[in-house]
């Protein structure tokens, strides 16, 4: 018995080994993608009956003036709550604001940017955005010029009406992509100019950032 089992190849115990070691894995996974879902549960729930409470309060508010209510302790219970849970947010948005700032001080060439300069650089880099979604847009209208003139000259010169652009047709209807027809209308874009893509756009000295690569 003993020289038969010394006999037996390892690879197949090893290949066992190897996907109980996979399944505990998954299992592990799966262990924590379900506690972060109770998580969120617990969360939606908490707000859900935070949302219930404070239109219950809201409610009441409106249906009786403080001068009639009875009972005004839930009110001012839930009031002072509210402006706990303000001030601990305020506190949260300071503490961030100045993590900010001091994480801005300790770059080398930003050291005298300021509240503004960075709303502007935000602002500049949506105009980009919007600006390189135009040229996107127009390089599609020419895309789309340019694949009418050749299914033209396939039907006048070659006698092809084939529309070689098109998808097959014998694809799948469960593709995930479907083919939509093409579309024609007013360039959303129009009046809109492309910001200058460069240190001085930003209010950046560009010699000083070289010079601190350096």
């Amino acid at each position: 018995m003993s020289t038969e089992l010394a006999r037996m190849s390892s690879k197949s115990s090893n290949e066992v080994t190897r996907d109980i070691t996979l399944c505990q894995k998954n299992l592990q996974f799966i262990e924590h993608n379900l506690d972060k879902q109770k998580t969120s549960v617990q969360k939606l729930k908490y707000e859900t009956n935070k949302c219930l409470q404070d239109f219950e309060i809201a409610q009441c508010n409106h249906d009786h003036p403080a001068m009639v209510q009875i009972n005004m302790e839930s009110n001012i219970k839930y009031f002072a709550e509210l402006i706990k849970s303000l001030q601990e947010k305020e506190n949260i948005l300071k503490n961030e604001i100045e993590n900010t700032q001091q994480y801005l001080a300790t770059l080398p060439y930003n050291n005298n940017v300021t509240v503004d300069e960075l709303r502007r650089i935000g602002d500049m880099y949506y105009k980009n955005i919007i600006a390189l979604a135009g040229h996107l847009y127009d390089i599609h209208n020419e895309v789309q010029v340019l694949k009418s003139r050749h299914l033209s000259f396939r039907r006048e010169i070659l006698n092809d009406n084939t529309n070689i652009f098109q998808l097959n047709q014998n694809l799948s209807s469960s593709n995930f992509f479907t083919s939509h027809p093409d579309t024609t209308g007013p360039n959303p874009f129009l009046g809109l100019t492309s910001a200058a893509l460069n240190f001085g756009t930003f209010g950046l000295d560009q010699s000083g950032v070289l010079r601190n690569q350096d």
